[in-house]
């Protein structure tokens, strides 16, 4: 790699002492990485958690053969499905659980709030960590 590249190449770190991972910066809003100097930004800590949990909800399971079985959710088979709110409510939540458990650094996901209407899902939960750190989450699928 040469050294004007290697420059560019930024890393945002957290300084918590615990190895989270490193992930590609990414702004959902506008769907595209966060770039530096037309090199993408790196983040570690608990922004690379939460960046690879909101890109697992965003993906759909088995579409891309990229990914593993394990990688992505299904929340776009439930919505606009004539369930009961509670119904689709429930599925979501347990959808996130299962999209989340995969990752070793995961160890527990709850606190769920799911926000739903005819346009948009918006889902709020809290993640713990194996750190023993917690997390909020907010995804809008």
């Amino acid at each position: 790699m040469s050294d004007a590249i290697e420059e560019a190449l930024t890393e945002i770190e957290a300084d918590d002492g615990y190895d989270y991972g490193r992930e590609w910066a990414y702004d959902f809003e506008k769907n595209q990485f966060v770039m530096k100097h037309g090199t993408p930004l790196i983040v570690t800590g608990k922004e690379a958690l939460k960046i690879y949990i909101v890109k697992a909800l965003k993906t759909v399971r088995y579409r891309y053969p990229i990914y593993s079985w394990d990688y992505g959710c299904e929340i776009e088979d439930i919505l606009g499905k004539t369930f009961s709110k509670e119904v689709i409510e429930s599925e979501i939540k347990r959808m996130i659980i299962d999209a989340l458990i995969y990752d070793d650094r995961i160890e527990e996901v709850g606190g769920f709030e799911v926000e739903l209407d005819d346009e948009q899902l918006r889902v709020s939960f809290r993640v713990k960590t194996v750190f023993d750190d917690e997390m909020e989450v907010t995804v809008n699928v």
